[in-house]
């Protein structure tokens, strides 16, 4: 009888310690509803870790912030109506919808009239939330002058030209410009002048290239050919220049004997032999112009 209860002892420790070795549990971590668990054979162990609820808000129900259940419905928003300044708001999360009204003023007042140099200034109340709202205006435009000459043009050289604002002087515009045809040719004659004929004689390089005028009798047509000529003119007091011009297109040919105004450049000296055999050294000048006189 011994023998036998030994065996069935025997027996059981050897069916228990088999079952221990069967199953190498592979844990599933816990859950809101669902404890440590092998997924094997089913155990578990300790508990479940119970849900951590978030509560509603306006668009999303009571939530577990662990395993994302949810329990009820959204709050939804409660809008307040849209002002002048602000958009359509949830007066519980803040959140907006449109945009504002923006204010309304019916009638402006200026408290700063605008100039061409400054801005203004408006007043206003707006007819909806009886705030008093100040507003810039822009700058007038300028008052455009006519056309000032600043600096004169000459014969070689352009000039310049400029409108101003009428109220503020402020240069608006500036432009130069350049003489044109008898403009041009009068320039010309205002700038020549008178030089002594023993001045240009005695230091011809000092003259040379200087805008002269002169006016005497033509004693002699040197050459003409081509339009270009060259005269002897002698001056009142028989001082003789030497002259070189190319006449113009149409104009009329100088003579013997034509008293004569001439414009033109000096060009130092010329010589020449006379008839006589004579060389003789008088000045020279480059004429622009003649006319007759």
């Amino acid at each position: 009888m011994m023998k036998k209860i030994m065996v069935l002892f025997i027996s059981a420790v050897l069916a228990l310690s088999l079952t221990a070795c069967v199953c190498k549990h592979q844990w599933t971590e816990a859950t809101c509803t669902e404890p440590k668990t092998c997924t094997k054979c089913g155990e578990t162990e300790g508990e479940a870790l119970e849900h951590e609820w978030v509560e509603a808000a306006c668009e999303t129900p009571k939530t577990c912030k662990i395993c994302g259940e949810t329990e009820g419905e959204a709050l939804g928003h409660k809008w307040a109506e849209p002002t002048c300044t602000e958009a359509e708001t949830c007066s519980i999360c803040g959140k907006t919808s449109g945009t504002p009204l923006e204010h309304e003023v019916s009638e402006w007042k200026d408290i700063k009239i605008a100039s061409c140099t400054e801005t203004g200034e408006r007043e206003g109340v707006c007819t909806r939330c009886g705030e008093t709202l100040v507003q810039e205006t822009e700058k007038v435009p300028h008052v455009e002058s006519d056309w000032k000459i600043t600096k004169n043009a000459s014969y070689d050289g352009a000039g310049e030209k400029e409108k101003c604002c009428t109220i503020c002087g402020e240069i608006l515009e500036t432009e130069a410009y350049e003489l044109e045809g008898e403009e041009k040719i009068k320039a010309f004659k205002d700038e020549c002048e008178s030089y002594s004929y023993k001045d240009i004689a005695r230091e011809p390089d000092k003259y040379e290239g200087n805008k002269i005028k002169f006016s005497g009798e033509i004693i002699q047509v040197c050459d003409e050919s081509d339009n270009i000529c060259s005269y002897r003119v002698m001056l009142s007091n028989y001082d003789v220049i030497y002259v070189y011009y190319v006449r113009q297109e149409g104009e009329k040919r100088l003579l013997e004997n034509d008293n004569v105004m001439v414009y033109g450049l000096c060009n130092g000296l010329i010589s020449y032999t006379s008839v006589q055999g004579a060389n003789i050294t008088i000045p020279c000048v480059d004429a622009y112009y003649i006319d007759l006189r």
